[in-house]
């Protein structure tokens, strides 16, 4: 029995370095075949914009085609979920925002992944700031200027949002919380229904991405914009740090994640490939032309972002009470 045992034990052994040895050379020869990228939104959206033209230029770089396939549904869970239970392996990776990790965990929303265990960071591609629309039926042309409205009418000012936990509703918390104003929040389906609202005069604010916003710059107020520096395509309007409400920094953005124990080697040629491309000629013009911002923010950067992200979420989430039904 002895014997029988010790060859065992040997032969699991030497089938385990066997595997080693081969995992090793797989990781040394990544990428060897496509890759797909989940992109769990339609298609023709700003983030399957970015994942295809982003995609497009890492492709070149690691010498294999990257292929976006959309997987919208399930509230934004089905794309994810897929990568979830992908083998990992550098072949199956996402790109997300906000509301698919750090903020479906502040929401302790029910998916079909976790966000805290199932994906690992690769690289933030970039960031898009959220803007101050008010109506033009509202006495303010300036931040300043809405503010001290809102006081003097507390709780007589609405605000739209594309829905019970997006964004721009814990947005217009947080922006609640930093300048001390009371205002009521109204969902809709859709950021587009909530930006007609505020056409409309239904409702007095809404946060919302500058790109998703620009087509209706004509018909409302932009008072500011809640990035670390001001946009491109609007350099006129002052951010709200500018204007003296601090800690009011609400950005979207898109970053690429891929399974959990996707080995650190093969996560590391995809985040330098990642960022690579984000300074490609094509890259820079598209984002321009959206009015998002390049990043190329590492992994462990990265991650330490997604940390502070969900600190900040889950305080506001905590402190307006929110609960998805």
């Amino acid at each position: 029995m002895g014997a029988t045992r010790r060859s065992t034990l040997l032969g699991v052994a030497s089938t385990a370095g066997l595997g080693f040895a081969q995992s090793v050379r797989a990781q040394a020869d990544f990428p060897d075949r496509p890759i797909r990228f989940i992109v769990p939104f339609g298609a023709g959206g700003t983030m399957d914009v970015v994942a295809r033209t982003v995609g497009n230029e890492a492709s070149k770089i690691l010498g294999q085609p990257i292929v976006v396939e959309n997987r919208p549904g399930a509230g934004g869970s089905s794309g994810p979920a897929a990568v979830a239970t992908a083998k990992p392996d550098g072949y199956t990776l996402m790109i997300a925002a906000p509301t698919q990790v750090p903020v479906a965990l502040a929401l302790k929303t029910k998916t079909q992944y976790d966000a805290a265990r199932d994906f690992i960071p690769v690289t933030k591609l970039a960031e898009e700031a959220l803007v101050v629309m008010t109506s033009r039926t509202l006495p303010a042309n300036t931040l300043p200027e809405f503010i001290a409205y809102l006081k003097a009418n507390p709780g007589k000012v609405n605000y739209s949002s594309a829905g019970v936990g997006s964004l721009g509703h814990l947005a217009g918390e947080l922006f609640k919380v930093r300048t001390g104003v009371d205002i009521q929040h109204i969902p809709y389906k859709g950021g587009p229904a909530g930006t007609f609202a505020l056409i409309s005069g239904d409702v007095g604010l809404s946060l919302t991405s500058a790109g998703s916003g620009s087509a209706y710059f004509d018909k409302i107020n932009v008072l500011a914009s809640l990035g670390q520096r001001r946009i491109s395509i609007l350099p006129n309007v002052p951010t709200a740090i500018e204007l003296g409400v601090a800690g009011l920094v609400v950005t979207s953005w898109a970053g690429v994640f891929a399974p959990a124990s996707t080995p650190p080697a093969v996560v590391a040629k995809l985040d330098t490939a990642f960022r690579k491309a984000l300074t490609a000629p094509s890259v820079i013009e598209t984002f321009q032309r959206l009015g998002i911002e390049p990043v190329g923010q590492p992994t462990a950067e990265f991650a330490r972002s997604l940390e502070q992200d969900l600190k900040l979420w889950t305080e506001v989430v905590d402190q307006a009470r929110i609960v998805i039904e």
